[in-house]
């Protein structure tokens, strides 16, 4: 099924290519990339994100307020951008 893609893949490149994520991982903290590839998207796109601290889904969830680079007014404001970096499964329900 294709829930089951990312748990093949994961294996497929294990296996073959002798490549454990875990190892990985370590080499790029999300504390030092997250802000790394939002100011390469900043400079290649030209605007600006401003972090914003509101309540989202989860607590590790960010929120980016998106505004043109120069902007001077709300004129500017381009939309917001949700960063949920961690895989989720689905809220498991009951029905009474």
């Amino acid at each position: 099924m294709i829930w089951d893609y990312r748990y093949y893949d994961r294996k497929f490149i294990e296996q073959t290519l002798d490549l454990d994520d875990a190892l990985v991982k370590e080499y790029f903290p999300v504390s030092v990339v997250v802000p790394t590839i939002l100011d390469i998207y900043q400079n290649l796109l030209g605007v600006r994100f401003q972090e914003v601290k509101e309540e989202t889904w989860h607590p590790d969830v960010q929120m980016f307020a998106v505004w043109e680079k120069d902007a001077k007014d709300e004129t500017g404001f381009v939309g917001y951008c949700y960063l949920d970096l961690f895989p989720r499964g689905m809220l498991s329900r009951s029905i009474l």
